[in-house]
């Protein structure tokens, strides 16, 4: 090794450096605030036509599918199970579900 002095010196400094990966506090409001609405039921309604061009599927979504659930849990086991709808003050609401394609295309607009 060349420069044995310097390799160590650099290897202390980020040992003994806190990295930050993420900002704290709040970044200002949401530019976009979308709502898919809520029910007592497990899926929600299709998106109206023009939203998407992915299919709808009130259950595990395909490639190219997308669903509105209130929870990920028990949809594709290879999936986080641990995922919930996070509407604020609505434990009853929808969140957008989607398995993405291998295929270009719109999934929100």
């Amino acid at each position: 090794m060349r420069y044995p002095k310097l390799f160590f010196i650099l290897v202390f400094i980020f040992v003994n450096c806190k990295i930050y990966a993420q900002c704290s506090g709040a970044l200002g409001d949401p530019i976009v605030n979308v709502d898919f609405g809520s029910g007592v039921s497990t899926f929600g309604p299709p998106l109206n036509n023009g939203i998407t061009n992915y299919n709808y599927i009130a259950g595990s979504p395909n490639d190219g599918s997308y669903t509105l659930a209130k929870t990920i849990s028990g949809l594709n086991p290879g999936w986080v199970q641990n995922i919930v709808n996070h509407t604020p003050n609505d434990p009853n609401g929808y969140m957008m579900v989607v398995n993405a394609s291998n295929s270009p295309g719109i999934f929100y607009q």
